[in-house]
């Protein structure tokens, strides 16, 4: 029998990994029946974590309707887009803890002689975030130690998207950010029993291999997370409209549209804004307007 307790620490868990926003229902689950095997059978503990999960995730799906067209969640995720793109490697939710997120962070690099620096928050970091306590900032340079410099750089591209940064200005400090963890969940992460399938005619394949429907809320906000120095893509096909594709080019967003009967592809090099708008015109209007931007050409195979 599973006891008050018991049931306690699950739904902390659980709630704890719905708001994180990196699992779906199934994976959630799975990793909180795995996170208190010890405790009990497993024929016990499956259906109440189920239910548990269930309730968490409309309890989180109620409460982010209520929250701003930005949160600081996005926030965070368009200053770390930046940096990125500005040459420092940032991700956010990387890895499971410092020592583990310092010596994997190169691994995010094509050229590490190219990159000025990396910046991140690991995964006990997001769940301390989740539970209201902000983010720590881990930073530095490949192949030598942090700088006050880098740290400065980190600092100013948060607070040009608003957000607060607690910092002594020194080297051995890692970097705070007081924020109100929000990350919103759509189409298959917002999926769970009882819940109402949003149903997307688009097919998104991802540079890391995946492949699946995505509603529009969910293709924008894997665009804005994707990577912008790895060649990371995002490729969406729609059933009648064709193909919108995008890559990011050492900084450059590569945006495309094929056409196999014409040996040819339509594209430029463009602004997130314009990729989002693409992406919201395929979904909402079922067309293609890659060919309308200003600026396009088209390249022969």
């Amino acid at each position: 029998m599973i006891d008050e307790g018991l049931r306690r620490d699950a739904a902390e868990h659980i709630r704890t990994e719905v708001a994180r926003g990196r699992s779906t229902y199934a994976e959630i689950v799975d990793g909180a029946v795995e996170y208190l095997e010890d405790e009990a059978d497993e024929a016990e503990l499956r259906p109440v974590v189920r239910e548990i999960a269930r309730e968490e995730f409309a309890a989180h799906l109620a409460a982010q309707a209520t929250w701003p067209a930005r949160t600081d969640s996005d926030r965070l995720t368009d200053a770390f887009r930046a940096l990125d793109a500005a040459g420092i490697v940032a991700r956010e939710d990387f890895a499971c803890c410092q020592n583990c997120g310092t010596s994997e962070i190169g691994d995010e690099v094509l050229d590490k002689a190219a990159a000025r620096g990396y910046v991140f928050y690991h995964m006990q970091d997001a769940e301390r975030a989740a539970d209201g306590g902000g983010v720590w900032l881990a930073y530095g340079h490949f192949g030598s130690g942090a700088t006050v410099a880098l740290g400065e750089e980190i600092a100013a591209a948060l607070r040009a998207e608003g957000l607060t940064v607690e910092w002594d200005g020194s080297t051995g400090q890692r970097i705070h950010v007081p924020l109100r963890w929000a990350r919103l969940r759509h189409g298959r992460m917002a999926a769970h029993p009882g819940a109402p399938e949003e149903a997307s005619p688009i097919t998104v394949t991802l540079h890391d291999g995946s492949e699946r429907p995505m509603v529009l809320a969910e293709m924008l906000d894997v665009l804005r997370r994707l990577p912008t120095r790895v060649n990371a893509f995002l490729v969406a096909v729609h059933p009648t409209a064709g193909c919108v594709q995008m890559r990011w080019e050492d900084g450059r967003l590569w945006l495309e549209t094929p056409d196999a009967d014409a040996q040819a592809s339509t594209g430029k090099y463009a602004t997130l804004a314009e990729a989002e708008r693409t992406l919201t015109i395929l979904a909402t209007e079922h067309r293609n307007a890659v060919a309308g931007l200003d600026g396009v050409t088209t390249t022969a195979w």
